[in-house]
């Protein structure tokens, strides 16, 4: 793993109902092997979380995600 850089943002957390400030750290790993049950196709759950694989662009026309995480995306962008 690299260490990639840190942002800070402020904004409403719809989780929390009130506005919050986020330190993000960004690493960038090198996977030798992803497992079977974190299919490249559709969700997965990793204990009680759904996951999905989606790319910058896919993240950017998802309109929940960009509205939640817009910030989270520009870091990504700006970064990578």
């Amino acid at each position: 793993m690299r260490f990639v850089g840190t942002a800070t943002s402020t904004k409403f957390s719809t989780a929390h109902n009130e506005e919050r400030t986020y330190d993000y750290r960004l690493y960038l790993a090198s996977v030798i092997r992803i497992p079977d049950a974190w299919d490249a196709e559709g969700e997965f759950a990793i204990g009680s979380k759904k996951c999905k694989w989606m790319t910058v662009d896919e993240m950017l026309n998802d309109r929940k995600i960009y509205a939640i995480n817009h910030d989270v995306i520009q870091m990504l962008k700006d970064l990578i």
